[in-house]
């Protein structure tokens, strides 16, 4: 009968050891607000939480009192930082855990094939990412501007892209007077449902299309 209430009591005393559950964190976008919990058990509640190395994304914060991560970040980039719970208990448990959180911007442009120049022509295509958990309405503008600053359009599209979504190959071309290019590709993008509006931008050249 002893031995069984001294077993009782270890198994107790396990459970009740404090441990932080939550992993990983949900990624979150610039400019866009986010909230994410960190939650924990065994123990004594009250918690108390905090941050021991590291540190958030600027814009957000750890509250103290409930574990929850919020704000709106201002800057994309993985975050890692070693977040710590201290329980109510005398003496008081306590219990970390190393999170690394992905902070994306809304939209991402990027060539998926470079601008080339073959004869007068410029061609290429770009690959574009709605990183946002909402539809977005996309434009996309792609232009060559000569040394005089002219510009041409080489491709243009306006769109609306789900969220979390990645277009397929976007293509651009145009036959061009002679001159030396740069080429621009510029992406706007709005979430009106936020009343937002994000850009993204890439440049390439210069490009000197000859005299035929």
């Amino acid at each position: 009968m002893i031995a069984a209430l001294c077993l009782a009591s270890v198994t107790l005393h396990a459970q009740a050891t404090l441990e932080i559950l939550t992993a990983p964190l949900p990624r979150c976008v610039v400019d866009l607000e986010c909230h994410a919990a960190v939650r924990a058990q065994g123990g004594t509640e009250p918690y108390r939480w905090h941050i021991t190395r590291g540190a958030l994304s600027p814009g957000l914060i750890l509250d103290a009192a409930s574990g929850r991560i919020s704000g709106t970040p201002t800057a994309a980039g993985d975050y890692e930082f070693m977040i710590e719970v201290t329980d109510s208990s005398q003496p008081p448990q306590k219990a970390s855990r190393l999170f690394t959180q992905k902070i994306l911007n809304a939209i991402t442009l990027d060539w998926m094939r470079p601008p080339t120049l073959q004869a007068t022509t410029i061609s290429g295509s770009l690959t574009i990412t709605n990183n946002s958990y909402e539809t977005m309405d996309l434009t996309v503008i792609v232009v060559a501007v000569n040394e005089t600053g002219k510009a041409f359009a080489l491709g243009y599209q306006h769109l609306n892209v789900a969220s979390d979504t990645k277009l397929p190959e976007v293509p651009f071309s145009s036959q061009l007077p002679a001159g030396r290019y740069t080429v621009r590709a510029d992406a706007i993008a709005e979430i009106p449902v936020r009343r937002k509006i994000f850009r993204a931008a890439r440049q390439a050249g210069p490009f000197s299309v000859p005299v035929q």
